[in-house]
């Protein structure tokens, strides 16, 4: 009786021992993902799963991967239960990457349902540093032209959301201008441009690539367009420079429709800057030779066309010295009561 029991307890001990074996080992593994979830030399990044069977959002430390269910597999990883309290505790991060997934639950019996490994469909960057975020805001508001996208949303609800255009355009000039000033918060804003230089290099290069050939995409038509920067806007009658504000892109069936506000300097006896849109429409093809557009940055401009528009900017410029009648035009007429390279309506008496 007593040796049953002994033999008992030993089965007892040793079964618990291979437990305790078991979790050693599953705790290795999550903290190895904790580890490279959450790299001390990099920035977290949190993986956000929708789920539309169970009408779901959850959120995991980890990258999701595709767990078989009962009846259907979902995509899941290591949740985190207390999301709030994990932006307690790391509040000394100055800032967070939120990837976002689609769960598309599918049936165990689909095939190839584990196949193929799950992609984020987008991805924000939330800012947690309030000194980041100004010294962000900052910048956005001391470099010419960038304030166009602070006003269309930039840094909205802390949040920098892709396509990243300004930093194609800007993030060389908020760079060097946040290094000169020596910010407190600078060594957190060298890691946001490291992250948002990694998320985007190979797209960089890419589309660097196809301009400096001399073409752009139709994807790649927000990216010509600086603002700030000078555009070439040719038409039937003319060829005028005017400086680009914002774009909007609208797709609308084969075409796009290319949408710009510019401004431009104006003279009716003083010289007035005048705002106003432009738009121009684009056939969907592979490419389109940059020069070739109604509207293009001036940078694009042939030597000849430099040369003529410096000419005619610096001949619409000494009007500042004259004074003037106009030529057979009514009074009042503001149609031709306006003087713009090239057509100049006035002449000196």
């Amino acid at each position: 009786m007593q040796a049953n029991i002994v033999t008992t307890l030993e089965r007892q001990v040793l079964r618990l021992q291979e437990e305790l074996r078991a979790v050693t080992e599953k705790n290795k593994q999550l903290s190895a993902k904790l580890a490279q979830a959450f790299p001390d030399s990099a920035w977290p990044t949190l993986h956000r799963v929708y789920c539309g069977h169970k009408s779901t959002n959850a959120t995991y430390i980890d990258t999701p991967c595709r767990m078989e269910g009962r009846e259907f597999s979902h995509l899941e990883g290591l949740w985190m239960v207390d999301e709030e309290g994990w932006k307690s505790r790391n509040s000394h991060k100055p800032f967070v990457v939120y990837e976002t997934y689609e769960c598309n639950c599918r049936n165990r019996s689909s095939a190839g349902a584990t196949d193929v490994p799950p992609s984020a469909l987008r991805e924000e960057i939330r800012v947690l540093s309030q000194p980041l975020l100004q010294l962000i805001e900052q910048q956005t508001k001391m470099i010419p032209g960038l304030q166009a996208y602070l006003d269309k949303g930039l840094l909205k609800d802390n949040l920098i959301r892709p396509p990243y255009v300004f930093f194609y355009h800007f993030g060389v000039d908020i760079q060097e201008s946040a290094r000169v000033q020596d910010h407190e918060s600078y060594e957190d804003f060298q890691l946001l441009w490291c992250c948002l230089e990694q998320r985007t290099q190979d797209f960089r290069q890419t589309i660097s690539a196809c301009f400096d050939s001399g073409y752009v995409a139709n994807e790649h038509i927000p990216w010509l367009f600086k603002p700030g920067d000078l555009l070439v806007v040719r038409s039937e009658v003319s060829t005028v420079v005017k400086q680009a504000k914002i774009i909007e892109v609208q797709n609308l069936g084969d075409e796009s429709t290319i949408g710009i506000h510019v401004s431009s300097i104006r003279f009716d006896g003083r010289f007035r800057r005048r705002g106003e849109p432009m738009a121009f429409t684009l056939r969907h093809q592979p490419k389109h030779k940059i020069t070739d557009l109604e509207i293009y940055p001036y940078r694009y401009a042939s030597a000849e066309l430099k040369a003529e528009m410096l000419r005619l900017g610096r001949e619409f410029f000494a009007c500042r010295k004259w004074r003037y009648v106009a030529l057979n035009d009514p009074v009042g007429s503001e149609e031709h009561a306006v003087c713009k390279i090239p057509l100049v309506r006035f002449v000196p008496c």
